[in-house]
């Protein structure tokens, strides 16, 4: 049976030392992805003083730095705030939470509480038996028209075979085709594999869980390899 605990805690060993350390939205724009077009249309047409917004999976607070523009803002992280260092990049406010988390089930959030989401590169690390839950969990958690950015792993998309075979190396694969049928292998024995379980599961399971498609990619000509879906609650 898949332990979406044991799962969980393997992110533990996921980012060691920080990620993006020291860079900016603005400077940050890389083969894969331009971030700031991503900020530009994703983040930016969103952010108001009157709305709440949970950013699942903040590390040091890349992302953060810009979503803290909203009038609450509230994180989600496998890691203590310490070992990201996020203090060190965010300032401290009443307004702003940091949860570090054990599962997925949100109880860190009050019911109908949550305006915005934003999850960017922690999807694609969770199984999909962990996106379900997820979904299931937070639609509670959110108010009506709430807004949810999600980018998740799609074979479709990811044009990279080099990239690609190297992720399929590190899940302990030997061929793409059981690599992407794993959509619920044990990543604790693996912490930072990808799953494809692809957009068409992922927003099909969205739909049973009350959730509407925006935009199957938000990210078309940002990211190159990953779609970010759009969902409404």
């Amino acid at each position: 049976m898949h332990n979406l605990e044991k799962e969980i805690n393997s992110f533990s060993h996921l980012w060691k030392g920080g990620f993006r350390n020291g860079l900016s939205i603005n400077q940050e724009a890389d083969s894969v992805c331009d971030y700031k077009m991503l900020y530009q249309k994703i983040i930016q047409p969103y952010i108001s003083k009157n709305k709440r917004c949970l950013e699942i999976g903040c590390g040091n607070g890349f992302w953060s730095e810009v979503l803290v523009g909203f009038g609450e803002y509230v994180a989600f992280d496998a890691l203590s705030a310490g070992h990201n260092k996020f203090w060190n990049r965010i300032k401290k406010e009443d307004w702003i939470s940091y949860f570090q988390v054990k599962d997925f089930r949100c109880d860190e959030l009050e019911d109908n509480s949550i305006d915005y989401v934003f999850s960017y590169d922690v999807f694609c690390h969770i199984s999909y038996s962990g996106a379900q839950e997820y979904l299931k969990n937070l639609s509670s958690k959110l108010k009506n028209g709430a807004d949810l950015f999600i980018m998740i792993a799609d074979e479709a998309k990811y044009k990279d075979d080099v990239g690609l075979r190297k992720l399929m190396e590190h899940a302990g694969h030997k061929d793409l085709g059981s690599f992407m049928s794993d959509i619920d292998g044990d990543s604790s024995k693996t912490p930072g594999r990808w799953f494809f379980y692809g957009a068409e599961k992922f927003i099909n399971f969205a739909r049973k869980c009350g959730y509407t498609l925006v935009d199957k990619d938000a990210a078309l000509n940002i990211d190159k390899l990953s779609p970010v879906i759009h969902l409404k609650k």
